[in-house]
């Protein structure tokens, strides 16, 4: 039992140790935290267009839901795919693929001749101030939490369509790369 009480001296503090260099050791490890680790994550909503992974700021989605019979709209502009009724609302629908270039022409949803969409496929209702519309996406990844360092620039000429940049930003994630889009840029 001596043994194990001297080792046990050893280790903890006695009163008239000399520990002035201790101190001074603390106060320099707590400055070195860098800012990033001190910036709180964004929330953005992930969807899928294709196979290609997008982000739109969670701020501006009002809601989300299955793509609800449409009405088709004649002369209108090219991505979009019609109209939908949300209670009593009607909203524009455009389709976000053909929006970014993806897919040569808008689809066919609207039409009396229109197949069913695919069950993965949902609208999201933005809010694109003075109003709302909704975005044809083709799958939902769900909310993802990301702080704005860790998004870049795309580069010149990416994403644009029309002299318009409907992406802003670029982020890894889990080992994928999203497109950061904006609502407002990516409709006509």
């Amino acid at each position: 039992m001596d043994d194990f009480e001297a080792r046990l001296r050893r280790f903890f503090y006695d009163p008239d140790e000399d520990v002035s260099g201790l101190l001074d050791l603390g106060d320099t490890t707590l400055d070195v935290v860098p800012a990033e680790a001190q910036e709180p994550p964004e929330e953005f909503l992930g969807f899928l267009l294709g196979d290609e992974r997008f982000l739109v700021p969670l701020i501006s989605v009002r809601e989300v839901g299955k793509v609800p019979r449409l009405t088709e709209v004649p002369h209108s502009p090219e991505a979009l795919v019609g109209v939908m009724n949300l209670r009593g609302e009607l909203l524009p629908v455009y389709d976000a693929a053909a929006g970014l270039g993806i897919v040569e022409a808008p689809r066919d949803l609207a039409s009396p001749q229109a197949a069913t969409p695919p069950r993965e496929m949902r609208v999201v209702v933005v809010h694109v101030p003075p109003e709302a519309a909704g975005l044809v996406v083709d799958g939902l990844l769900g909310v993802i939490r990301l702080p704005y360092h860790a998004f870049q620039s795309p580069g010149p000429g990416v994403g644009q369509r029309g002299g318009r940049a409907a992406i802003v930003a670029l982020a890894h994630h889990e080992g994928r790369l999203h497109c950061l889009l904006d609502p407002q840029e990516l409709l006509p």
